[in-house]
């Protein structure tokens, strides 16, 4: 799976990303795996607010790899999904992407 980039070429950065039933049990847990950032980003996605967003909160400084990893570490153990919001047709769309038209890519 290319973590770079989410669906539809949106860029990883610009997506929101929220916890599967899993995720909300596995972010509960004390001694689940996750590295401290991975455990702190995971509860962090509640499904609101873009991927940048939540890094720059993140006391640490990242690179874009390890960033990606991250994701890629949540996305693997399907802890995290990204977010679909309804269009007013009720189609699914990316949050930030208008209906059939795909985000800009990096």
């Amino acid at each position: 799976m290319d973590t770079m980039h989410a669906p539809d070429d949106m860029p990883l950065s610009d997506t929101v990303f929220e916890r599967t039933d899993r995720g909300r049990l596995v972010a509960l847990k004390k001694d689940n795996g996750l590295s401290g950032e991975a455990q702190r980003l995971l509860l962090m996605m509640t499904g609101y607010t873009p991927l940048a967003d939540l890094l720059a909160l993140l006391e640490e400084d990242f690179s874009l790899q390890a960033m990606a990893d991250m994701v890629d570490e949540l996305l693997h153990h399907q802890l995290i999904q990204p977010v679909y919001a309804l269009s007013c047709d009720g189609s699914r769309v990316h949050w930030f992407g208008a209906h059939g038209v795909p985000a800009r890519p990096v």
